[in-house]
């Protein structure tokens, strides 16, 4: 049922900026939509492409949806003003794509943006380790088991690298 439908959107996709008032080049971004492959490398892209920089990420998986949540280091703080257009950007991909049943971002990867974007990454594979890698208690629904697992990586400062990481 739309009506629904439109529930869920407004809970189930959302984007949240906050600035550090201490650090202005210092923001916290919290994403939260159902999961998928290929989320969070899209989420990735588009803070690529707009020039900001991911110091770490944390993300979480409960009842099929994903909460991204990043440290993000931008260069000036009137960069902050540029930051409503990405958001704004960003949340529309994610009502787009819950709105086609997660149609949108398939197109969208199938199309070429991963190995597109792959050729432009000057990441240095050999600068970035697993620091942890464990499986974690396993949920058990319906009609499969659900495994999920804790993955840390840490790598050198490179653009592009948590983009790179997610392909």
């Amino acid at each position: 049922d739309a009506e629904a439908q439109s529930e869920c959107d407004a809970e189930c996709v959302s984007v949240r900026l906050l600035v550090d008032p201490t650090d202005p080049c210092a923001w916290w971004l919290q994403v939260k939509s159902p999961d998928q492959s290929g989320l969070l490398f899209k989420i990735c892209e588009v803070l690529q492409s707009h020039g900001v920089d991911v110091c770490s990420a944390v993300l979480t998986i409960e009842s099929g949806l994903v909460d991204n949540q990043f440290e993000l280091k931008v260069a000036r703080p009137s960069e902050v003003t540029d930051a409503a257009d990405w958001c704004a950007e960003l949340e529309d991909f994610l009502v787009k794509n819950r709105a086609s049943g997660g149609v949108f971002l398939q197109r969208l990867l199938t199309e070429g943006s991963m190995a597109a974007a792959s050729r432009k990454l000057h990441v240095n594979p050999d600068l970035l380790s697993v620091v942890s890698f464990r499986e974690l208690a396993r949920e058990e629904g319906p009609q499969e088991v659900a495994i999920h697992y804790h993955l840390e990586i840490e790598g050198i400062n490179q653009a592009g690298l948590l983009t790179y990481a997610a392909l």
